[in-house]
């Protein structure tokens, strides 16, 4: 979705795909990212997948969008962590 101006103010002063940078150092590259366990009920080795995250920012008021990257996947990794170990989980 590359919107064309902004929802706010429908100003078109926007910059795409800006880089979300993690100051804490939690991320190892340094980007922000959504995470999502593929085993979220284990104890341990819950075998998590990161997704960037990438912004949208107005340079007129301001407003910024985060958005997740590789949807795709994001989504297949998501059904797959609800469903569970069994297969019988709920569908989102």
């Amino acid at each position: 979705m590359n919107r064309k101006t902004c929802p706010k103010c429908d100003s078109s002063r926007i910059v795409h795909d800006a880089r979300v940078v993690d100051r804490n150092g939690d991320y190892p590259d340094g980007d922000l990212s959504v995470r999502i366990d593929r085993r979220p009920n284990a104890f341990l080795f819950k075998k998590p997948v990161d997704f960037k995250l990438k912004a949208r920012v107005c340079c007129n008021c301001g407003h910024t969008e985060l958005y997740a990257t590789d949807l795709d996947t994001l989504w297949q990794t998501a059904r797959t962590a609800l469903a569970g170990p069994d297969g019988t989980g709920v569908d989102p």
